[in-house]
């Protein structure tokens, strides 16, 4: 009988000794088979952005390892940042026991980069190292942001503030934010058919539309606010404090309001104003001049006219506004004429493209 002292390979030699004592040697290489440690982990996991998550359902295994057999792990992220204990970075790493690693990741956070919503992969490899012949497993968790939720989470742009977090969906979303009667910090948010009252905001409010056309409404926002409308044909109205505005790919209809507002189009033909709009035709709505508008591959004056014709704008003279069309074709509605010591708007497209008031 033979027992190895080892997992891992060994060599025997065999000897043949006959009657008249000569001997013939023949080696055997022999493998002790050691079974892989194992990752048990989910297929996907969902954030809030700006809010750490606790990484949960993650456990390693070593199904013929000892008590006392230690084990290597190493965690990454590539977009947002991993935490455990006082300790934050991209990659983490630990050594230890089958029982202490399953401690270290039942503390293991994941936090989004700020105000982000790109998608993330946990990856997580395991190593057995106290054999000859080191075995490692991996797996990948797919991190996606949460769709369809209201949060308060801690404003990273002054953590002592809280800011009112809103993730939409894939689907056209119709999203309206306002202050609850004269409060400053109770906000009403309607998602579709479904109302809810949100106390204690006292930073921003963040709103992230994802696909869908959407439509944004935070006209009677009154603390700065921030609105990624993301794909689709979107309508967005900010509030009367400084609002930052992308409308991402897609025919936007993007309206600042009142205060110093950073408005991006994106791809797609997009429609820019810095500041407030209202309609002129009765019955008709922003979503059927926006129809309208995403349904011109290639704007001309004369069609811009036809469609603007049915809006009346009020131009935001008290502060100064930051347009850019970025890629697409896209029309600007600003004024030229500002109250005395207010800058001029910044904008970036052409004169024949402008309409001022």
């Amino acid at each position: 009988a033979f027992s190895a002292t080892d997992q891992g390979r060994s060599t025997v030699v065999v000897r043949a000794t006959d009657r008249a004592g000569a001997t013939v040697d023949m080696p055997v290489n022999l493998r002790v088979g050691n079974l892989v440690p194992s990752i048990q982990a989910p297929t996907t996991a969902s954030f809030i952005v700006n809010q750490s998550k606790v990484l949960t359902e993650l456990s390693v295994g070593d199904a013929d390892g000892l008590p006392t057999d230690i084990l290597n792990l190493t965690a990454t992220v590539t977009a947002g940042t991993l935490k455990q204990g006082a300790t934050s970075a991209k990659s983490l790493s630990v050594s230890g026991t089958q029982a202490a690693i399953n401690t270290w990741l039942a503390g293991l956070n994941y936090q989004s980069a700020t105000d982000s919503v790109v998608t993330d992969t946990l990856a997580l490899r395991i190593t057995e190292t106290g054999i000859s012949e080191p075995l490692t497993a991996t797996k990948n968790v797919a991190l996606a942001p949460l769709r369809n939720s209201v949060t308060k989470v801690t404003d990273p742009l002054a953590t002592s503030k809280v800011a009112l977090m809103i993730q939409g969906t894939d689907g056209a979303d119709a999203i309206w934010v306002r202050p609850s009667g004269t409060s400053t910090t109770t906000y009403l948010v309607t998602m579709g058919s479904v109302t809810q009252t949100v106390t204690g905001i006292t930073g921003r409010v963040v709103v992230f539309g994802f696909a869908g056309n959407d439509s944004i409404n935070l006209a009677l926002a009154r603390i700065a606010t921030r609105v990624d409308a993301g794909d689709g044909s979107d309508i967005v109205q900010g509030g009367t404090a400084a609002d930052i505005i992308f409308g991402g790919n897609g025919a936007d209809l993007l309206i600042g309001g009142l205060g110093a507002d950073t408005i991006s189009g994106d791809a797609g033909n997009d429609i820019l104003v810095d500041g407030t709009v209202a309609l002129t035709q009765a019955g008709d709505t922003l979503t059927r001049v926006l129809t309208t508008w995403s349904s011109v591959a290639v704007p001309t004056t004369t069609i811009y006219n036809n469609i603007t014709a049915r809006l009346r704008m009020t131009a935001d003279t008290a502060a100064r506004d930051t347009l850019k069309g970025l890629a697409g074709s896209d029309w600007f509605w600003s004024t030229l004429t500002q109250n005395t010591g207010v800058l001029a708007d910044i904008l970036d497209i052409p004169a024949e493209k402008r309409r001022t008031v």
